[in-house]
């Protein structure tokens, strides 16, 4: 294979269809394969950029306007900065509207006080 520089937005948007190719129940191999690189160069970028998706969905509620502000839970200043890099994320739009569609389906009902009774 030969060996290409990538910028590190290709590299996580690389890491984001992976995921999505495990998912559906391919093997590293097999989606290292159809993302031109080795496994090899995979498992050096999970290691690399192995918090994304803790950052991915911090940018996915920071970018939400119906959210006023977000509570983290870390354990070290590595989480801290992590965590703080979500600010930076860049998150495409259609991203936005996946992540959306998704919250969509699984977030629990609202709760309206009085709306529901309950028997004694």
């Amino acid at each position: 294979m030969v060996r290409r520089a990538f910028k590190p937005e290709q590299i996580i948007n690389k890491l984001r269809e992976a995921e999505v190719l495990l998912s559906q129940g391919s093997t590293v191999g097999e989606a290292s394969r159809k993302l031109g690189v080795t496994e090899q160069t995979y498992y050096r970028w999970r290691k690399e950029y192995g918090g994304m998706r803790a950052q991915f969905a911090l940018a996915w509620v920071l970018r939400n306007p119906t959210i006023t502000s977000v509570i983290c839970g870390t354990n070290s200043i590595k989480q801290v900065e992590e965590n703080l890099g979500a600010v930076e994320l860049k998150v495409t739009p259609e991203e936005i509207a996946v992540c959306d569609e998704i919250w969509n389906q699984l977030h629990p009902p609202r709760f309206a006080y009085g709306s529901q009774q309950t028997a004694r």
